[in-house]
């Protein structure tokens, strides 16, 4: 994982505008500032195209955060870019950093995942799956008449109602 979080710094410094007079060093990767006990849980987390900005290595630690964040029986939305999208096609082999992990021109991350692996995630997580499946569009460029086979995964995930052992405050 430091290998890829290496390459994508050096990605980044890559990408810097040479207009500049120095290049910005790479943000550091912060994924929380505090892990401090939320005193109530929500009904609902949604994810939108979150997964595919982070290395995979990342995503079970979203999937742990959804969870501790949610009441029982609360959900966890998902929506993010599925395998073999018309945008993991377009990748140059330069630009992967791993399987379905590569970096974009502007040093951002580009990920897809498989409904196998979030489901593993939801799982280890300690949510239930409730739907994860794949979402196919073609979708044409009227312009240029192209089409682009498209693939989006939605998953709904729930926090089970037994989590608790103990009654919560609400």
């Amino acid at each position: 994982m430091t290998a890829v979080l290496a390459a994508h710094a050096a990605a980044t410094a890559a990408s810097a505008d040479d207009t500049s007079s120095a290049a910005a060093p790479p943000l550091p990767v912060t994924l929380l500032a505090s892990r401090a006990p939320l005193c109530f849980g929500f009904d609902l987390v949604l994810s939108m195209f979150v997964l595919s900005a982070m290395p995979h290595a990342h995503h079970g630690f979203i999937f742990e955060e959804a969870s501790r964040c949610l009441r029982p029986g609360g959900r966890f939305l998902f929506r993010d870019y599925g395998v073999y999208d018309a945008a993991e096609l377009r990748f140059s082999p330069q630009s992967r950093l791993d399987t379905h992990l590569f970096v974009r021109g502007d040093g951002t991350l580009a990920a897809f995942c498989t409904t196998a692996e979030l489901r593993h995630h939801a799982a280890a997580a300690g949510l239930r799956t409730v739907r994860c499946d794949y979402v196919y569009r073609a979708i044409t460029n009227r312009a240029e008449d192209v089409t682009f086979r498209r693939v989006w995964i939605n998953a709904v995930f729930e926090k089970p109602r037994e989590a608790f052992t103990v009654d919560p405050p609400w």
